[in-house]
């Protein structure tokens, strides 16, 4: 889910946003430059946590396939 939720803006969303949205609006005037600009930085902050996020999902997954369980957990405790 997380890949999906990284790649589908990336791949699909933004170009359509860039293509009928941004770009048009920019070649036409500069008064939502500033806006533009803070939705770029923001959407690159939440791609970064989701790459974060994708690398924490990893190594926890990791973990557990290898049989490792989180500090304090038991096999007897853990949900069948």
């Amino acid at each position: 889910m997380l890949y999906y939720i990284r790649e589908y803006p990336q791949q699909v969303h933004h170009p359509k946003e860039d293509r009928y949205l941004s770009t048009p609006l920019r070649d036409r005037t500069d008064e939502y430059a500033p806006r533009f600009e803070y939705a770029s930085s923001e959407a690159t902050t939440a791609f970064a946590m989701t790459d974060t996020g994708l690398a924490v999902f990893s190594r926890c997954h990791a973990g557990v396939l290898a049989g490792d369980r989180p500090h304090g957990v038991s096999p007897e405790s853990s949900p069948s």
